[in-house]
Parts: structure tokens; C-alpha cells; sequence
């Protein structure tokens, strides 16, 4: 698995040799996440994945979409909010993470309908 840059550190000990000179060994490499953090907010974490895990979650939105609209629900995206009120700076992390806050984007909304195909399409 990959980390995004900066939350991997490498743990090293230096060790004393004759005539003062320092070698530092590499013994291992710790990784941070927003797990071990404990944060006093629910945050969204992206994590890579695999081709297959991708498709899987792709198939399994479309499929919510199709089962929605064959319930005459319609069908509507949650989006995770990006307003700054939603946004918390992770300084362990050096990096800005997205609060639990989603917001709908309805398909029958002639507001967000334009939004919420071009999201279909990507899909």
C-alpha cells in the first residue's frame, strides 16, 4: 500500500563507532494514518486500491442508482462537502482532510442535473 508523501518516517538508530564517527542503520519505516491519529472529528480517508476493488465500487453506485430509479426513488449522488467549514488541517500529516459532511446531488433537481450527469458519465 502507498502513502501519500510526508506520513512515513524512517526509524533509524545511530550507533557509535571508534574515533567519534556516526552510522545511522535503517531498522524499519512507520506510517502514519488518520486512524492512529484518534481525531475528535469524523474524516473521509482515501486509500489506493486495486483495479478490481475500483470496479467493484463502481459497479456497486451504479448498481444503487439503477435499483433507486427501478423503486421510483430517482436516483442522487452523496457528495462530500468541500466548503471550508468541512476541511481540518492534520499538521502530523502536513495535509488538509474532508470532515464527515456530505451534501445530496439529486438527478431530478434542475439545479444539480447537469452536475449530477457529467458525474454519471465519469463513473
Amino acid at each position: 500500500m502507498q502513502h501519500p508523501p510526508g506520513t512515513c518516517k524512517l526509524l533509524s538508530v545511530l550507533l557509535s563507532r571508534p574515533g567519534n564517527l556516526n552510522v545511522v542503520t535503517i531498522v524499519g519505516m512507520y506510517c502514519r494514518s488518520l486512524s492512529d491519529l484518534n481525531l475528535p472529528h469524523s474524516v473521509k480517508e482515501v486509500v489506493d486500491k486495486d483495479a478490481d476493488a475500483v470496479l467493484d465500487e463502481i459497479e456497486a453506485a451504479i448498481f444503487e442508482v439503477a435499483a433507486s430509479i427501478l423503486q421510483g426513488h430517482g436516483f442522487s449522488y452523496d457528495i462530500p462537502s468541500r466548503s471550508k467549514g468541512n476541511q481540518l488541517y492534520v499538521p502530523e500529516l502536513d495535509r488538509i482532510v474532508l470532515k464527515d459532511s456530505i451534501s445530496k446531488r439529486p438527478f431530478a433537481s434542475t439545479q444539480q442535473c447537469r452536475k449530477t450527469a457529467i458525474t454519471t458519465r465519469i463513473l
